[in-house]
């Protein structure tokens, strides 16, 4: 179940900086837009474990065995 969990564990995001050294977070709508989208992909390349583009039923299995629960046959 760790192994899930570290998967989706928010990373934290390194901040822009000002020339004061301060951070900063995206200032428009579309820069918010494009670093979850960014975020998306990330989790969605993770579970999709052959590359292939796509989450197959064996590698769906894979990620619901390792949040614990019961494996199912498929019907």
């Amino acid at each position: 179940m760790g192994k899930l969990r570290s998967l989706l564990r928010r990373r934290r995001k390194s901040k822009a900086t000002t020339s004061s050294g301060e951070a900063t977070e995206p200032t428009s709508p579309e820069a918010a837009a494009v670093a979850t989208q960014e975020e998306l992909e990330l989790v969605f390349r993770k579970f999709d474990s052959n590359g292939n583009g796509k989450i197959s039923s064996s590698e769906l299995g894979a990620i619901f065995e390792s949040l614990g629960h019961a494996d199912v046959p498929p019907q």
